[in-house]
């Protein structure tokens, strides 16, 4: 019998303990949703049809805790691409639409644009010291977005001034989501360094240690709530995945998993539409400019990740030209005020769910 190889997070036997429902997603076995957390009391809200095979309670049940406790994700799959040298600055500012070289411990959301001004991909960057970055990106569009920093590397035209290695670290990395209004209650005993704004404030990242391993605790959201993604040594991941879990449950959270944090058309949660991501990975493409993708907000929107100084990167003479076209011709991401899903063949309703 052959089966097919798939990789999984370090606290997949945990998951499997937990009733995980899983999906693949480039390779990876992904936690849709716990069956842990099932509940009767949200049946009433299953779609009818189709999209209600695909669906499950539990997803609601992680979705409340978020917003009124804490929700606990394992993001491990995500993408994770260090960039390193003395040309790491200068190489992520020509490839970046965003200024990403703000100084260590900054994170910045930024997008990649080609030639003519398209979108063809975005993610975090954090600066992890005056020569080294790391940038996390979607589970999906690793192989691209290390092909092509990678090749821009080797760009005749490409402003480098100085050697540059870029390196995938995936491996390298557990990564473990914790969100939600009791985040920071959660969090601060187990770690020895202060989780208060004033001295961590939003996009910022420390270096920090629970019990006594030491941690990346990156201050991002994903679902809209207070909260840190919380990197740890991959060899560490499946000890401190119980250790949060135990803690989270604890304070009355739950675990939660990608249907609740995508907010999927099967989904009645609004998880992503609340930390204003706007369009999603699969929703942006390359013959989209920065201004037609936009969110609404710009907060952690499309918007915020282009910067407003001196140009320098390789598309800033494809923009001017454009400013005539009108900057909101496409589709929207919306929410429907409703306690009931909406469900849209193909994928157009990603993030139209109920309230």
């Amino acid at each position: 019998m052959t089966v097919t190889p798939f990789r999984t997070s370090p606290a997949y036997e945990a998951h499997l303990g937990a009733g995980a429902a899983f999906h693949i997603n480039s390779g990876w076995r992904r936690v849709d949703y716990f069956a842990d957390n099932q509940s009767p009391e949200h049946e009433a809200l299953r779609p009818a049809g189709y999209e209600g095979a695909a669906w499950s309670s539990a997803v609601v049940s992680e979705h409340v805790a978020v917003r009124t406790t804490a929700g606990l994700f394992d993001f491990s799959t995500f993408g994770k691409i260090e960039v390193a040298g003395p040309g790491a600055s200068s190489l992520l500012e020509w490839v970046c639409s965003n200024r990403v070289s703000r100084g260590p411990g900054r994170i910045t959301y930024t997008q990649m644009l080609n030639e003519s001004g398209g979108v063809i991909g975005d993610f975090t960057v954090s600066q992890l010291g005056p020569e080294r970055f790391v940038a996390i990106t979607n589970t999906g569009a690793l192989a691209h977005d290390l092909e092509w920093i990678s090749a821009q590397a080797q760009n005749p035209s490409s402003p480098i001034d100085g050697p540059v290695t870029i390196t995938d670290v995936t491996n390298g990395w557990a990564c473990f989501g914790l969100w939600g209004p009791l985040a920071r209650d959660i969090l601060q005993p187990m770690v020895d360094t202060s989780l208060a704004t004033a001295d961590f404030p939003y996009m910022q990242f420390r270096d920090a240690s629970i019990g006594g391993v030491a941690v990346r605790l990156a201050r991002v959201t994903f679902v809209g709530e207070l909260g840190w993604e919380i990197y740890v040594p991959t060899g560490y991941g499946r000890w401190l995945w119980q250790e949060l879990s135990e803690a989270v449950s604890a304070a009355g959270g739950r675990r939660g998993a990608f249907m609740c944090a995508n907010c999927s058309s099967a989904s009645p949660c609004r998880s992503r539409i609340s930390c204003s991501a706007g369009a999603k990975p699969s929703q942006v493409r390359a013959s989209q400019r920065p201004s037609r993708a936009a969110a609404f907000r710009t907060h952690l929107g499309v918007l915020s990740a282009l910067r407003i100084y001196p140009p320098i990167y390789p598309v800033d003479h494809a923009l001017p030209s454009r400013s005539t076209e009108s900057p909101w011709r496409g589709s929207f991401l919306l929410s429907r005020c409703t306690t009931r899903p909406v469900s849209i063949s193909g994928g157009e309703g990603e993030g139209m769910c109920g309230h």
